[in-house]
């Protein structure tokens, strides 16, 4: 093992951990899970803040970080590159073992769930390492999809009555909530969740786009992000249509490729210059949508499950 000892995260580590993945991410890097914005979100859980550990040097910079999300039973993790070793790996990912199983010890996570966590399919060290650690590879990926704004955006079309606006803000929370909860078909995104996400330093009201219904019903939710410290170091802006969900009564319309085609506009307008999305490999409807309307794939996450005893 190293001679490194993990320490809990404190307040004001926020900051340190956006620093870390800037300094240790390629330029093409930066865009992924955990970006700094998904920080803010993943750190307003004090579940998450309890469950999260920094490995420091000597001078107290960050070299490492892990996390559990016990509200998902997710296990994330990403070392400096100079510290990318087969030990190192093994040491963080022995630590999300041993936590996960004091946790199920202690009925803090559904004793029926395993512990999960993903990574890029050509990293060859972390899979291996994984592998030996006892995680088992599953038949689940998430995608990454992308497209250049430069390209012609479709004109919006939605069924007859249907409108798109922005979200009037946090007093309609819980019809978001209760969207999330028809178009997932499970009650995992919390009130509190929403809120984290309209609280986050990034968040615009009007990039937050809502369809309604000719009965005054929510039937579609995009909701869009830019990132502008993240803008600035990649090669051509980015933004992110990031979730796009249909109510199941309104989908086959065209509502998802019409809040993307919106979300683009909106996004091309405040001078982004590509847009993404990440869903996961087993959404084909979503899939299917989402590269109708002009997203193309072109990045893939393995993932894997530890069932710790």
């Amino acid at each position: 093992m190293s001679q490194l000892q993990p320490v809990a995260y404190q307040p004001g580590d926020l900051t340190k951990l956006v620093d870390f993945i800037f300094r240790i991410r390629k330029p093409e890097e930066l865009a992924r899970f955990p970006t700094g914005v998904d920080f803010e979100e993943v750190m307003d859980s004090p579940q998450v803040r309890d469950l999260t550990r920094l490995w420091q040097d000597d001078c107290s910079k960050i070299i490492a970080y892990a996390y559990i999300d016990p509200r998902y039973c997710n296990f994330s993790y990403e070392i400096d590159t100079l510290y990318k070793t087969a030990q190192m790996h093994s040491e963080l990912i022995g630590w999300g073992i041993c936590t996960f199983r004091q946790l199920k010890g202690g009925g803090k996570v559904d004793q029926g769930n395993s512990l999960d966590t993903n990574c890029d399919e050509r990293d060859t060290l972390r899979v291996n390492t994984l592998r030996s650690s006892g995680f088992i590879p599953q038949d689940l990926m998430t995608l990454h999809l992308s497209r250049s704004l430069s390209e012609p955006i479709p004109p919006i079309q939605l069924p007859d009555g249907f409108t798109i606006r922005p979200v009037s803000g946090e007093q309609e929370v819980d019809a978001l909530v209760a969207l999330y909860h028809d178009a997932y078909g499970s009650e995992i995104m919390k009130r509190d969740d929403v809120l984290s996400i309209m609280r986050t330093t990034s968040y615009d009201r009007e990039l937050d786009l809502v369809v309604v219904s000719p009965g005054g019903r929510l039937a579609g939710l995009c909701t869009c992000n830019i990132e502008e410290e993240l803008s600035k170091v990649l090669p051509h802006p980015l933004g992110s249509t990031d979730p796009v969900l249909v109510h199941p009564d309104f989908q086959g319309k065209g509502i998802a490729r019409a809040l993307i085609w919106s979300g683009w506009e909106k996004l091309k307008s405040r001078g982004i210059e590509q847009a993404e999305l990440s869903t996961s490999s087993q959404n084909s409807k979503g899939i299917a949508a989402f590269t109708k309307a002009g997203y193309r794939i072109d990045g893939r996450l393995q993932w894997f499950s530890h069932p710790v005893s």
